[in-house]
């Protein structure tokens, strides 16, 4: 039997994003943007946590995957800079969520720019931080997509 070695450790979070999906050919959006969490996050990608996936005739998961010219984009605001945090990703795997939130939607996504890219960094240091907050993950989605 194989086993399976899986990627770096994933570190958990709770970060409030939005999800975009672009046209690369003219910089427009298709779809979104959509809040979201980063639930979980490794040094490849992020485990992203959805309410909506689907904006007709856009889904968020096969949009991007079936048609190279569109973009899907984790976006964050940065603290105290005008420059927003935008991190290009490739939608990995999705599934509707059975456990703590039923109704939302679980997506994995790597990362199509450098790990080291500032963006990238930049959004696991706000990831780590999220995490720490002492409000729980219920109350979290409960503010953010009402």
């Amino acid at each position: 039997m194989i086993q399976q070695k899986n990627r770096p450790k994933r570190g958990d979070s709770d970060l409030p994003v939005k999800i975009v999906l672009y046209n690369s050919e003219n910089d427009t959006i298709l779809a979104g943007p959509t809040p979201a969490f980063v639930h979980d996050l490794s040094y490849y990608g992020a485990g992203l946590l959805l309410k909506k996936v689907f904006f007709p005739p856009h889904h968020l998961f096969y949009s991007p995957r079936d048609n190279t010219g569109q973009i899907l984009c984790i976006e964050k605001k940065r603290n105290g800079s005008e420059r927003d945090i935008i991190v290009p990703v490739n939608p990995v795997w999705m599934r509707l969520d059975e456990g703590d939130t039923p109704g939302y939607f679980r997506m994995g996504v790597e990362f199509m720019t450098d790990p080291e890219d500032i963006d990238v960094i930049d959004l696991e240091k706000m990831s780590l931080a999220s995490f720490d907050s002492n409000e729980d993950l219920l109350t979290k989605l409960v503010n953010l997509f009402h």
